[in-house]
């Protein structure tokens, strides 16, 4: 959803991704880790979007898969999962979260709006042009 937002509407929305690892997944601090990882490479995207698709099978060794999947530097890669290199970074993506009060991925904000969970695309683009109107 968030990439058809960009493909839709361009340069006049902004996407600010945060993590929220939620407690109930085992592998949600890895997964975050690895994308912020992946993203070193410039591959933030191309993992985010694989973890989300293989979140019901993911292990260490199915994120590794990934990362071997998207052509990573494997060596730059594990360094920065073994460093925690991007532990910090999630630390305060989620203390953000619990100060915002939220509870639930994913969460868009748009102008003041704010919409929980996986809306349909329809609610999620009249909210956008709704807000996009209102700014002109």
């Amino acid at each position: 959803m968030v990439h058809r937002l960009v493909d839709e509407y361009g340069d006049q929305v902004k996407v600010v991704y945060r993590h929220l690892p939620l407690p109930n997944h085992q592998y949600a601090v890895v997964a975050a880790e690895a994308a912020e990882a992946a993203g070193e490479q410039g591959k933030f995207w191309e993992m985010a979007d694989r973890l989300f698709a293989d979140q019901a099978v993911l292990s260490e060794a199915k994120i590794t898969e990934i990362a071997r999947s998207l052509g990573l530097d494997r060596a730059r890669f594990n360094d920065s999962m073994v460093q925690h290199r991007n532990l910090g970074k999630i630390a305060a993506d989620v203390e953000e979260a619990r100060r915002r009060n939220l509870r639930g991925t994913p969460t868009f904000f748009v102008g003041q709006a704010m919409i929980s969970g996986a809306p349909p695309w329809e609610k999620l683009k009249a909210e956008v042009d709704k807000q996009l109107q209102s700014s002109k």
